[in-house]
């Protein structure tokens, strides 16, 4: 029998897998120290605001937290000013909690499962949660070069992170 990271490696490659993948077996999901700096909400919590300055609410009884986007809450209030309302957290993390995550990393058995670290939301994500979802569709079609730049500053920040969680 295939150890779960063989089987998903044979599923990928369009080899034998020799049994359907059991969701992420094959996958050993970690965090890095830039959640102990981004808050989100619980269950039950609301308006919560992360690193970034977006608010999040987790009302009880739904499947999730998401933004809140009233006036007064929304991050990006013009996005030809974008530069003006969104400023990216701090990576400069103590070594001790790199420390702890690198000893998370360690004790995975990489002939088990691969290795991910989990980094959430996406770009397009980010920019909604920033701006909005009505705005961020309207702003890709009429501001495009904004959008552009946004997408370039979220984008270069993930980079730094993965440098960093790569070293």
């Amino acid at each position: 029998m295939l150890t779960a990271r063989e089987n998903f490696y044979e599923a990928v490659k369009g080899g034998n897998p020799d049994r359907f993948a059991n969701q992420y077996e094959a996958v050993h999901l970690l965090m890095h120290p830039g959640y102990l700096h981004n808050p989100s909400p619980k269950a039950g919590q609301e308006n919560v605001v992360n690193a970034w300055g977006i608010t999040s609410s987790f009302p009880a009884g739904l499947p999730g937290a998401f933004p809140v986007h009233t006036p007064d809450k929304i991050v990006i209030k013009d996005i030809e000013h974008w530069k003006d309302y969104v400023h990216a957290p701090s990576l400069d993390f103590p070594e001790a909690e790199w420390d702890m995550f690198r000893a998370q990393y360690d004790a995975v058995d990489t002939t088990q499962a691969y290795k991910a670290v989990f980094i959430v939301p996406g770009i397009f994500e980010m920019c909604h949660n920033l701006g909005e979802i009505s705005n961020t569709l309207m702003n890709l079609m009429v501001y495009g070069d904004e959008m552009h730049e946004l997408i370039k500053y979220i984008t270069d920040y993930e980079m730094r992170l993965a440098e960093l969680i790569c070293s």
